[in-house]
């Protein structure tokens, strides 16, 4: 009986976790100098530390005291009832899910110097469906988030106006009513969110998207939203129309192909290169420019395509194309069309590009060499190069392989002029000079801005 007894307390002080001394780092589990000897524990005082990066995510640190310390890329987890965070540093914090006790305040938050800073970049707050962070109301005016992570947080009629959201996450939040006018979304996730009555003026919205969100009574004024994906959203068109985008013709590389209809809308004369649909039923896109556009598996019964720019672009399994009106709609060698589409009883007018044409626009320019650029270096997002361009177009020095030296064969061998040359005239003068000043794109210094 004794034996089974010491057997059953080592076991127990076994299992019970186990308050270690020091502090280390998550990244390289190194030693945080300055934390020899101290605990993460309830009610510690680690006030004025430099814990950049400190494993604090199985620690309880419930009324701990961060006063003043450098939490910067800190992993931190469970609830923060009472936590101190007055004058810390916080960005690119990691918070955990905590499913009891509380998350993290607003009170919190405005406590840090980070927030007061307007630096709160890269901050991740793990949450769930059914464990969210109460930040409605909220105050984040031109705050940096980019990189964020803030899925499921709760955000309605919180201010973000000039805030930089670039590349954020905030799937799955509550912002009704939330204010992003004049902010930075750039790249952001808005998916599966609620968004109804929020306001998007002005906004940059380059590349983000809305997939399935609640965008009702949303205002979108003078937005730029080209390269978004709405797909599944309830983006209307009276919303579209209003943005900058719609406004100044360039919907490029936008997505409603998910679970989204544009039955009858009126895009005529927009430009809607390796933009991606589902249905068109109907619509009006006489005149546009569908260049590298994804119409596979989309619905275009009636849809008026007079006079359109298909070159590059995806019809191949098309549903209603037969109804479509067609008459002048341009395509070349790389449109894919349906197997046994007669596309010249359709009206159509087939356009040979020339090599180089990479845009599809009859003439080769320097828009063509900067779209090569981007896709010889991997700049260039998969929605701008269709999958169903083959290699073989960008290869220029004809070596089955993608290299810059396919970039110097496009200037030289099928421009037949040399780089520098702004102007494209065949030779490198006072022209070029004036030329590359009058739009400022020089070599800056600035990493992939020259």
């Amino acid at each position: 009986m004794k034996r089974l007894f010491h057997s059953a307390l080592a076991l127990a002080l076994f299992l019970t976790p186990q308050l270690s001394a020091d502090i280390y780092r998550w990244d390289n589990q190194l030693l945080i100098p300055g934390t020899e000897g101290l605990t993460a524990e309830p009610g510690a005082v680690l006030s004025g530390l430099d814990l950049q990066y400190a494993d604090l995510a199985l620690a309880t640190i419930t009324d701990v005291d961060f006063a003043s310390s450098n939490l910067a890329h800190a992993k931190l987890g469970g609830s923060l009832s009472g936590t101190k965070f007055n004058d810390a540093t916080i960005d690119n914090i990691e918070i955990g899910v905590a499913t009891t006790g509380l998350l993290l305040s607003l009170d919190q938050l405005y406590s840090t110097r980070s927030y007061q800073l307007r630096q709160l970049s890269g901050i991740n707050l793990h949450q769930s469906d059914f464990f969210r962070i109460e930040f409605s109301s909220g105050d984040f005016r031109q705050q940096d988030l980019s990189n964020a992570m803030l899925n499921y947080t709760m955000f309605s009629n919180a201010d973000f106006t000039q805030a930089d959201l670039s590349s954020s996450k905030l799937v799955g939040v509550w912002g009704s009513g939330a204010n992003f006018s004049s902010s930075n979304l750039v790249r952001a996730a808005l998916d599966m969110a609620d968004f109804s009555n929020a306001d998007f003026s002005q906004a940059n919205l380059v590349g983000a998207s809305f997939t399935e969100s609640n965008l009702s009574s949303a205002n979108f004024t003078d937005a730029i939203v080209n390269g978004v994906d709405f797909g599944g959203s309830s983006l209307t068109e009276q919303q579209l129309e209003s943005t900058a985008s719609f406004q100044n013709g360039n919907l490029r590389g936008m997505s409603f192909y998910f679970a989204f209809s544009l039955a009858n809308w009126n895009l005529s004369g927009k430009d809607l290169s390796y933009s991606a649909f589902g249905d068109i039923l109907s619509a009006n896109l006489e005149g546009a420019q569908l260049v590298g556009a994804n119409l596979s598996d989309a619905v275009v019964d009636n849809a008026n395509l007079r006079g359109a720019n298909l070159g590059n672009a995806n019809l191949e399994f098309t549903s209603g194309l037969a109804t479509a009106q067609l008459n002048g709609a341009k395509y070349n060698q790389l449109t894919r069309l349906p197997v046994d589409f007669d596309a010249a009883a359709a009206g159509m007018v087939f356009e040979s590009s020339p090599a180089g044409d990479l845009n599809a626009d009859m003439v080769i320019d320097s828009s063509d060499i900067d779209y090569l650029g981007a896709v010889l270096s991997g700049r260039l997002s998969a929605r701008y190069r269709p999958s169903w361009i083959p290699d073989t177009v960008y290869d220029f020095d004809n070596d089955s392989v993608l290299t810059m030296s396919d970039y110097d064969a496009l200037v030289h061998d099928v421009l037949h002029t040399s780089l520098g040359d702004a102007d494209l005239n065949g030779m490198f003068d006072s022209g070029d000079l004036v030329r590359v000043f009058s739009v400022g794109e020089y070599e800056d210094g600035i990493q992939g801005n020259s």
